[in-house]
């Protein structure tokens, strides 16, 4: 593995608990949110302050929406949305969690799940009063730059940064940062949570292997 120049754009302390989170910036403000306690907490890191908090009985998988608007949640039977600004609800679809096999992918107000059967479902919830609307197209998009990542605590492998044409690990993370409880990677940006509270935002358009 080459020497690579790497940014790190900022470090912050949040209150945030549990492995289910997910980070945005929205308008230059970055918004985290986490699961816990049966309620999603949508916190603002810059203000240090609480901006929402929504009940939700069960999540297994946290996502805000690709615009800033909304914040997704995959619970035991159903993918709901709520509204980061005002904390309401914007809509809710049945699926079934044991199916699922992916992380949410959202896009826009776009939301998409792999399945078992290997078909790739996706809903638009950004339609004004109206129920989730089916998507007839896949999510597709494929990044040059692929994270990998074994989240299950007994793992050894540490996470790592490939290049999907070479299968080169252009980049890992060392010494505290190399195992985080949480991650969100959309092929340029990766957003790592910690134990410890801390936030680690990379982007990788910064990275040039030497």
């Amino acid at each position: 593995m080459g020497h690579l120049d790497w940014l790190l754009q900022a470090s912050f302390q949040t209150p945030a608990k549990g492995k289910r989170r997910d980070a945005q910036l929205i308008e230059d403000r970055l918004i985290l949110i986490w699961y816990a306690e049966e309620k999603i907490h949508i916190w603002d890191t810059e203000k240090g302050k609480l901006l929402q908090t929504v009940d939700a009985p069960s999540c297994n998988s946290l996502r805000i929406s690709g615009d800033g608007s909304k914040v997704f949640c995959l619970g035991y039977n159903s993918i709901q949305s709520w509204s980061i600004w005002t904390g309401e609800a914007v809509g809710k679809v049945e699926v079934d969690y044991s199916q699922i096999l992916d992380p949410l992918v959202a896009d826009s107000s776009k939301i998409w799940a792999s399945s078992e059967d290997s078909l790739t479902k996706g809903w638009d919830f950004g339609i004004s009063n109206s129920p989730p609307i089916p998507l007839s197209n896949t999510f597709s998009v494929r990044p040059h730059l692929n994270f990998i990542w074994d989240s299950w605590w007994w793992a050894s492998d540490p996470c790592r940064i490939r290049h999907t044409a070479t299968g080169r690990d252009i980049f890992q993370p060392t010494g505290r940062y190399e195992r985080p409880n949480d991650v969100r990677w959309d092929g340029q940006f990766l957003v790592a949570g910690y134990l410890s509270g801390e936030v680690l935002i990379l982007d990788f358009n910064h990275v040039v292997p030497q």
